[in-house]
């Protein structure tokens, strides 16, 4: 439903000033069968998607890195170990849900009421439970064959691991982020909010 899609990014780009989206073509399957097969629009929450402080334009192909934090389920974390695609080990799935503090958890809680405040939803009271880690998925440049010549790579780590590096691999790809601002400000990645402009 693109007019929802379309609803939520002119909201998130009003309250916080830029909306950072990732679009990406998904398979999925789930006991061999198809339950995605085509786009999947995310849109992410400002807080957890990082650029340079000096990029100068709102193009993520121009800037030297991006950075994208989302929480994981300790059995997503699981699936992608199962399949291959993130290198971690048992003991390092143990850690994932125990290391967050009591202030980290009402910070959360916190940023959650302000984000259903702005969409209309009714806080919860719960506390929320400890088991997702942090997985940031990194997309910058590295000389990988010592050529003298950057490549884009994609890496991801877990932050509950000391970051430890769950996988790496060149990306050939244009990064699969946009980030629409409400009013670009000049010189500036991100944009300035309807707040701001009052």
């Amino acid at each position: 439903d693109y007019t929802d899609i379309a609803d939520k990014i002119i909201q998130t780009a009003a309250v916080f000033g830029s909306a950072p989206v990732k679009v990406r073509y998904v398979i999925e399957k789930r006991g061999g069968k198809k339950v995605i097969d085509g786009l999947k629009v995310d849109i992410i929450q400002p807080e957890r998607f990082l650029v340079p402080p000096d990029a100068s334009n709102s193009n993520v192909q121009d800037m030297d890195y991006v950075i994208h934090e989302l929480p994981m389920s300790k059995s997503d974390l699981k699936l992608r170990k199962n399949s291959g695609m993130y290198d971690i080990s048992e003991e390092d799935l143990k850690k994932v849900g125990d290391v967050y503090s009591k202030s980290e958890s009402t910070e959360n809680s916190a940023l959650e009421n302000l984000r259903g405040f702005y969409s209309g939803v009714e806080s919860q009271e719960t506390t929320p439970t400890r088991s997702y880690g942090t997985v940031l998925e990194w997309y910058g440049y590295v000389d990988l064959d010592d050529d003298g010549v950057d490549e884009l790579v994609m890496g991801t780590a877990l932050k509950e691991c000391g970051f430890k590096i769950l996988r790496s691999a060149k990306w050939l790809d244009p990064r699969p982020f946009v980030l629409i601002n409400l009013s670009d400000i000049p010189g500036k990645a991100l944009g300035e909010s309807f707040p701001d402009m009052l």
